[in-house]
């Protein structure tokens, strides 16, 4: 059964990500099928984008001035008739 692990490429070099898989033989060659993606490499973890701009709507308190989240999201609910509700 075929394994897929994920590296990065530099050169002629593959570097492991995030580890090197523990079974591969270091003292033969092996046969390995890479696959180059469109998207560039960010050096960041994943989500590091989603967590910044989530931080940054935190701390500019979008909702604030509401004092009552219910009754504002049934009068945003009633200003538009549902279909086959009319």
């Amino acid at each position: 059964m075929a394994q897929t692990f994920q590296a990065l490429l530099t050169g002629d070099q593959l570097k492991w990500n995030p580890s090197r898989p523990v079974k591969l033989p270091q003292d033969q060659p092996i046969l390995v099928n890479v696959t180059v993606c469109d998207d560039p490499v960010s050096e960041s973890p994943p989500g590091a984008a989603m967590s910044a701009a989530l931080e940054q709507l935190a701390r500019l308190a979008p909702f604030a001035d509401i004092d009552n989240p219910v009754e504002w999201q049934r009068a945003l609910r009633s200003d538009r008739s549902l279909p086959g509700r009319d």
